[in-house]
């Protein structure tokens, strides 16, 4: 079950955008604008909508004097002079709504949501909006702050609204609020519903990016990782939470990498690997770069999965590139140590290690690199023919709304992607 993890994202996403459990009121951010005598949803005309009485509910769900909206399109049958969103609930004066379907048979006066997933009346417990048939509502509780389906009552335990057969709800409890779908009782640790037959619960920890471990054991996507040594396996780089795009670790004996391409499904992500000659009382991160990361220990600077050569790790630093205004990107691809520059660990012939520098980027503009050094100014690792050094610099915000077909600049030209872009010589992007 792979594929579980993205389909709880999306989900995620759909609840969190339909209000989740925030309370009634615009949000701070919402795809509703409205211009004068028109309302638009994500800069599209809401044809029909009532711009004098329109007023915006949450991030999907909004309503006029005539209408209920829902994702910028009218929420059929809904009752625009009852309708609400009050602490998650969005309901009218005959029913309640699970993002655009009616939640059949719910009790409009006892409804409550429990998380993103479930919800429960006096007389039911619902997922997604549907009824989940034997639950108890008087002692069904959810185990998720927000995300995720894990629930349990007096009799069984849930994921996704399907029972953990054998699952002990008195003592089931979940290892990691980030990603619910580890949980352990007295007796055994589960994944995804199946139990770990190798994972010993009194001693089990969430190490986070679907890593876990016991006083043996490691476990990735609840499978044993071969060879790692549990008691003393750490992760070393962890990126956004529960979309981790680099991992480093490491336990007494090895160094272990591992990259997710795409997802978080683990569908197209590098299973975790060695990294051949790492020396794991020496090593550390030097950042958490979408790319792959620059790590180093006493003996080699790292990237990615690879030794950097000729990197001297003595002397190495990263060069962190900045977005507009000042802030760091997180892509961290260039480095140098006292002799040389690096792009994604390769070297770049001739570049000055005394004199290079990276450039700011546009804050829009975060897959872009570009630095330079004494002699020329550089975009990721390839000189650009021409470019003048003393006045290339990115594309204000300003800059960047007038011409957002460039990126920078200099007094003679503007760029994208590191090739002149003038506005004559433009192709649509």
């Amino acid at each position: 079950m792979k594929n579980a993890p993205i389909i709880f994202v999306l989900i995620a996403v759909v609840l969190l955008t339909a209000g989740g459990c925030a309370t009634a009121g615009p949000p701070k951010a919402t795809p509703y604008v409205i211009r004068g005598t028109e309302v638009y949803f994500w800069n599209q005309p809401l044809i029909g909508a009532d711009a004098k009485t329109f007023s915006i509910l949450g991030n999907t769900y909004a309503k006029d004097a005539y209408h209920v909206y829902m994702g910028g399109k009218e929420l059929a049958g809904a009752d625009a002079v009852t309708f609400s969103l009050v602490e998650g609930v969005t309901k009218d004066a005959r029913h309640v709504y699970y993002g655009n379907r009616i939640v059949s048979d719910a009790d409009l006066a006892s409804y409550r949501v429990l998380n993103l997933e479930y919800a429960c009346d006096n007389k039911r417990v619902y997922y997604q909006g549907n009824t989940l048939n034997d639950a108890d509502p008087l002692t069904f509780t959810v185990l998720d702050d927000q995300y995720g389906g894990t629930g349990k009552d007096r009799r069984h335990v849930y994921l996704d609204a399907k029972i953990i057969p054998g699952a002990d709800p008195a003592t089931y409890v979940i290892l990691g609020q980030d990603y619910s779908r580890l949980g352990k009782d007295a007796a055994h640790v589960y994944f995804q519903g199946a139990v770990m037959p190798e994972a010993d619960p009194a001693t089990i920890r969430y190490l986070g990016d679907f890593f876990a471990a016991d006083s043996q054991r490691v476990y990735y996507y609840g499978k044993v990782l071969p060879g790692a040594e549990g008691r003393s396996f750490v992760i070393l780089a962890i990126r956004d939470g529960a979309r981790n795009l680099i991992t480093y670790a490491k336990d007494a004996a090895r160094v272990y990498y591992r990259m997710d391409a795409v997802a978080v499904d683990g569908e197209e992500a590098t299973e975790p690997h060695v990294i051949p000659g790492a020396d794991p009382k020496t090593f550390v991160t030097l950042d958490e770069s979408l790319y792959g990361g620059y790590a180093k220990d006493v003996r080699a600077v790292y990237f990615a999965n690879g030794a950097v050569i000729g990197a001297d790790p003595q002397t190495f630093v990263i060069l962190p590139i900045m977005q507009n205004p000042g802030q760091p990107d997180r892509k961290v691809v260039y480095g140098k140590d006292a002799h040389t520059v690096f792009f994604r660990g390769q070297k770049i012939p001739n570049a000055d290690a005394k004199t290079f520098i990276t450039l700011p980027i546009p804050d829009d503009a975060s897959g872009q690199a570009y630095g330079k050094d004494a002699h020329a100014v550089y975009y990721h690792e390839t000189k650009i023919p021409g470019a003048d050094l003393a006045t290339f610099a990115a594309l204000t915000p300003d800059e960047c709304r007038l011409a957002d077909w460039a990126d920078s600049r200099d007094k003679n030209h503007f760029y994208y992607a590191g090739r002149i872009q003038d506005q004559k010589d433009r192709t649509d992007q």
